[in-house]
């Protein structure tokens, strides 16, 4: 794990970023936030070194998608192309756009519940319908390089 300092700045996303992962929707489990984590665990246990078309470097992503019905949450990571997508699992595309980056120490600080004030606060406009956990990982150390949120803007 990197010593990254706690830091908000935006950056630009100029491609479409493509996640395969496991469906929380589709796990069975019972919607709680304790469930996330059983969810990213079975993802890194069965999952993590097996996804078909994985980018490189890998990237993995939790990805809070709010705007399907019911709301999803995935884990998984980038991939070079959406193949067919096995049972259980679910795809999505981060969109090229101006996106809040918001970088954490650790593993456990990734979410930052006071996103919504600081954005009100600079007058930023963030879709909360869109949120991305971001995590770089080493294949080689299977550490991670980064943890950090990404929010997309819309003004």
């Amino acid at each position: 794990m990197s010593s990254k300092e706690t830091g908000i700045e935006f950056v630009a996303i100029d491609r479409e970023i493509k996640v395969v992962g496991l469906s929380f929707q589709k796990s069975g489990l019972p919607p709680s936030y304790e469930n996330l984590g059983v969810l990213w665990d079975r993802y890194i246990e069965k999952y993590r070194y097996r996804v078909k078309n994985a980018a490189v470097p890998a990237v993995e992503y939790g990805a809070c998608v709010c705007d399907r019905s019911p709301h999803e949450y995935i884990a998984g990571c980038a991939v070079t192309e959406i193949g067919e997508v096995e049972d259980g699992w679910a795809s999505f595309v981060i969109q090229p756009g101006r996106y809040v980056k918001a970088s954490y120490g650790t593993a456990e600080d990734t979410y930052s519940k006071d996103m919504p004030a600081w954005a009100e606060q600079n007058g930023i406009e963030i879709d909360f319908d869109f949120q991305y956990d971001v995590k770089e990982l080493d294949r080689d150390t299977r550490e991670y390089m980064e943890i950090y949120n990404l929010f997309r803007c819309t003004g």
